[in-house]
C-alpha cells in the first residue's frame, strides 16, 4: 500500500496541487494530512498561492481518500468549510504496523511517544514543526513529512511517500520529486 503524507498546507493551493500530482504519479491509495489546512497562522507569512477557499474545494473533492487530524491553526470555520471532523490524533493499522497520526501540537510529540508506548504503536506520523524528519525514538519510528507550504530551517517544501508491506519504505521528497531523505525499516 502506498500512502501520501502531507502537512501544513496553510492555504497554499498550488503547492497542494503539486503534492496531489506527486501522490497520483506514485499511485498513492490514501493520503494522510496532518493538519493546518487553510489558515497560515499569526506567526507565519502568507504562503505562495494563498487561496484557502480553492484549497478547501480541492480537499473536499478527494476527502474520501484522506485521513485527517486537527492542527493548531485549524479553527472551527476552517473545519466547517472543509466538511470534515478531524480528531487531535488517530490510531490506524496499515499492513502489520500500528500508526499514531497527529499534528504534533495536542498531543505534543513527547505525549505522543507515551501514547505510542502504551498502545504498542510502531510509527508516529506528525507535522507542526515544518521540518521533515525520520528517526527512531524508543523503538518507535517518528516521521514528519515537513511542510508543503512554509518549511523552516532552510528546508525545501516537502511531502512523504510511505510504502507499507512486510517492511516500511518512507521517502521525503521535495516538490520536484527529488528524494531528500529515505528510510527502509
Amino acid at each position: 500500500m502506498l500512502i501520501g503524507l502531507i502537512s501544513d498546507t496553510h492555504g497554499s493551493f498550488c503547492n497542494w496541487e503539486k503534492a496531489l500530482k506527486i501522490f497520483n504519479e506514485f499511485g498513492c491509495e490514501k493520503i494522510i494530512h496532518l493538519g493546518d489546512y487553510l489558515y497560515h497562522g499569526p506567526r507565519n507569512p502568507l504562503p505562495e498561492c494563498y487561496e484557502p477557499l480553492k484549497l478547501a474545494e480541492s480537499i473536499r473533492n478527494v476527502k474520501e481518500k484522506i485521513y485527517f487530524v486537527k492542527g493548531n491553526c485549524d479553527a472551527d470555520i476552517d473545519i466547517d468549510i472543509l466538511e470534515i471532523t478531524p480528531p487531535n490524533f488517530l490510531i490506524e493499522k496499515f499492513g502489520g504496523y500500528r500508526f499514531l497520526l497527529t499534528h504534533g501540537y495536542k498531543p505534543d510529540i513527547q505525549t505522543s511517544i507515551e501514547i505510542a508506548e502504551k498502545e504498542k504503536i510502531n510509527v508516529i506520523v506528525h507535522g507542526h514543526t515544518h521540518i521533515y524528519r525520520i528517526e527512531k525514538v524508543n523503538d518507535i519510528l517518528i516521521v514528519n513529512p515537513g511542510s508543503v507550504s512554509l518549511p523552516k530551517n532552510n528546508n525545501p517544501k516537502t511531502v512523504g511517500i510511505m510504502e507499507v508491506s512486510e517492511k516500511l519504505n518512507i521517502k521525503i521528497l521535495d516538490l520536484e520529486k527529488r528524494v531528500v531523505k529515505e528510510v527502509n525499516v
